[in-house]
């Protein structure tokens, strides 16, 4: 990584389609305002949907192409939550030469034939996937396209987590659950009085702002983490992707159990869950908390690996690296000197 990100920058204009209130939406703002701090990429605003729609279907009839020789050439990324939201950018993607990019969060199965429409829609020459596994089998179907692997990334300063023996909640499970292991564990942790922290009706505001979220996370000695592959298979089918909740709960110094993807333990060159005991999942957690200081060098080690290598400062200048031409592809910080420091055997 270079001490200034700014040298050597070819200068990209982002293009802003996700807003709203969700923490999704919110984690997307804080990715293209670090772009634009780091690198002085400008941010040009989306349009409405209704708009947006007919550009949209222009794009379809070829206009992407014929438009492409018209107006200032210039180099356009979108970051999108999901697909469905490339109407907001869609004139901006029509005219006007350059290379075109988007980063994609969301990349299920069932939208890999929308990817792959719009891609082809709007000649797009990179597109980031958050899933290693999305970009191999988009990449099977289209060889016309990058289709690349960047993991999700979270805000440097957001996280001020309690040491583990100052932990006020011992479990949370937040966002959708893992049923079977939620209902292995929410009668015993009643019994015996351990503080379990979960949704407890689907769609249930429990935190009234991300920074309360936060700060209940940073007082949690445990956070369950399961794969969308998991919890909800009718959705990502067998795709077993590193998602946010996973990031946050290391930068809140908790203890992970559930599951790790393969790919979260090739970008970090170990396991930083402790894969859940599913014959005993109630044993295991009351053992976990009933000797918090062994797993205090794990706690730590992801702490540390988090801050090191995957906050949006860091992914920005990934994701600059690539569209530029310094490096081809994301290389997991697993294999680097800054990992082998903080390895947990």
């Amino acid at each position: 990584m270079r001490m200034d990100p700014r040298i050597d920058c070819r200068p990209w204009t982002i293009l802003e389609a996700s807003r709203g209130s969700q923490a999704a939406m919110r984690n997307v703002k804080l990715y293209e305002e670090e772009l634009a701090d780091l690198f002085g990429w400008a941010i040009r605003p989306g349009v409405d949907e209704a708009l947006g729609r007919q550009f949209h279907r222009l794009a379809k009839l070829g206009a992407a192409r014929a438009l492409g020789k018209f107006g200032k050439s210039n180099d356009r990324l979108a970051i999108l939550m999901g697909i469905d939201h490339m109407v907001k950018v869609a004139p901006w993607m029509i005219a006007g030469g350059g290379t075109k990019a988007i980063v994609l969060f969301d990349a299920w199965p069932s939208s890999h034939d929308l990817i792959l429409d719009n891609a082809a829609r709007y000649g797009l020459g990179t597109v980031f996937v958050t899933s290693s596994q999305a970009a191999a089998r988009l990449s099977e179907r289209n060889q016309s396209c990058r289709w690349l692997w960047l993991p999700e990334a979270l805000p440097r300063d957001e996280y001020s987590p309690a040491p583990l023996s100052g932990k006020t909640i011992d479990v949370m499970q937040f966002g959708r659950k893992h049923d079977a292991y939620h209902d292995a564990i929410v009668d015993k942790c009643a019994r015996e009085g351990l503080g379990y922290f979960y949704e407890k009706r689907k769609g249930e505001v429990v935190f009234q702002s991300p920074q309360e979220f936060l700060q209940r996370l940073g007082e949690s000695a445990v956070s369950v983490c399961f794969p969308q592959s998991w919890t909800h298979p009718e959705r990502a089918g067998d795709i077993e992707t590193m998602t946010l909740r996973y990031l946050q709960s290391m930068a809140s110094k908790c203890v992970l159990v559930g599951h790790a993807p393969q790919e979260m333990i090739e970008v970090f060159g170990y396991n930083p869950v402790v894969e859940a005991d599913m014959s005993d999942p109630f044993g295991q957690l009351r053992e976990i908390l009933g000797s918090l200081e062994r797993y205090e060098p794990l706690v730590e080690s992801n702490y540390a690996a988090v801050m090191r290598g995957h906050t949006w400062r860091t992914r920005a200048v990934d994701l600059r690296d690539i569209l530029n031409g310094s490096k081809s592809q994301y290389e997991p910080v697993g294999t680097s000197e800054i990992a082998r420091k903080v390895r947990v055997l």
